[in-house]
């Protein structure tokens, strides 16, 4: 019986597991708080790094979370036209029929509440959603249903809609169950800066951690992060990075996000050693704005412990042929006075 060649994205993370298992205590050594598993997923997310940084179209619009070949009629007239002639007579036949059997369900009024969200009357696809709910026989909307109508909420922009749609999201109490609806909760209270709302969220979903979909683990962590509480952010993080598949259920930009954020969440949390280890394993890829970052990172974890002339090559290498952010202004900086640094060390050394 043949053995099955390990695939080659997993022979690079074991082989910077053997490595660093050798290296000496130090600060890319002492990194206890992370085990194998997590490592060698950490290093499966930042192989597929430079496929994540070319791929920037969006796979899934805000809020409704479709693909844009499903986008709204947006610049097709004749096409809207047509669609609302349509409508109108899907609910004269509804509305005349509701009694009849082949009417009186949960798939015919959700129909007809697409229908007219696509055509922008949102009052109306909010009934005809509500309707769909009671055909359904549902206290509250889960699933993809909860998601819709939050997301028509969000898009018809009427405050009290969408307070009614996160009352039912907080009251159904399982944000799995209803993973799209709460990811357009995430995004929405982040957006309008509405601290309140978005720590209640934060705080539900605390308490149901161990049931969080990747998705909900990514707005989770990201929306710590984006209220001040990055150290809370950290052990989402690493069930993210450690779960098998989890990186295939989120957008690119959300995989760049992660590799950067799990580091500096470390790094924040006085894991000095745990942040050298990734920061390490980001720095070698090569392309992206990311290892750039890592490689500035990884220099004033040089500079700090002494080596100036390390940290020289290592703010250059970050600061790149052309740099763009003000990081890597700083880092071209601090080169310099790594290099000054340098100068002064060997100048005072004994013949």
């Amino acid at each position: 019986m043949r053995r099955r060649p390990i695939p080659f994205r997993i022979v690079g993370p074991l082989v910077w597991i053997a490595f660093f298992s050798v290296l000496p205590r130090g600060p890319a050594r002492a990194a206890d708080g992370l085990t194998p598993l997590t490592i060698l997923g950490y290093g499966c997310w930042v192989q597929d790094l430079a496929a994540a940084e070319a791929d920037s179209v969006p796979l899934r619009l805000y809020p409704l979370g479709r693909s844009p070949q499903e986008s709204l009629l947006q610049g097709r007239p004749e096409r809207l036209a047509a669609t609302v002639r349509e409508l109108r007579a899907r609910e004269r036949a509804l509305t005349d029929a509701w009694d009849a059997a082949p009417y009186r369900t949960e798939s015919s009024a959700v129909a007809a509440a697409r229908g007219y969200r696509d055509v922008g009357e949102y009052e109306t696809a909010l009934q005809w959603y509500g309707t769909a709910q009671q055909a359904a026989g549902l206290a509250l909307p889960v699933g993809p249903l909860a998601h819709e109508m939050f997301a028509t909420a969000v898009l018809w922009g009427d405050s009290l809609r969408i307070d009614e749609r996160f009352r039912d999201l907080m009251a159904s109490g399982d944000l799995a169950a209803s993973e799209g609806a709460a990811v357009v909760a995430y995004r929405h209270y982040l957006t309008r800066n509405d601290h309140t709302s978005l720590r209640r969220l934060l705080a539900l979903a605390s308490g149901q951690a161990d049931r969080l979909t990747p998705a909900l683990l990514f707005w989770q962590s990201y929306c710590l992060v984006a209220d001040g509480r990055r150290a809370e952010s950290v052990p989402l993080l690493l069930r993210l990075v450690a779960g098998a598949g989890s990186a295939a259920d989120l957008e690119s930009w959300q995989r760049v996000w992660v590799v950067r954020a799990l580091p500096d969440g470390l790094y924040m949390a006085d894991d000095s050693g745990a942040a050298a280890l990734l920061y390490g394993m980001l720095a070698v890829q090569p392309a992206g704005e990311a290892p750039l970052w890592a490689s500035y990172q990884l220099a004033n974890f040089a500079l700090r412990d002494g080596d100036f002339a390390g940290a020289a090559e290592l703010y250059r290498r970050s600061a790149g042929a052309a740099p763009v952010a003000p990081w890597q202004l700083r880092a071209v900086a601090l080169a310099g006075t790594a290099d000054q640094l340098t100068s002064v060390g060997k100048g005072g050394r004994a013949p």
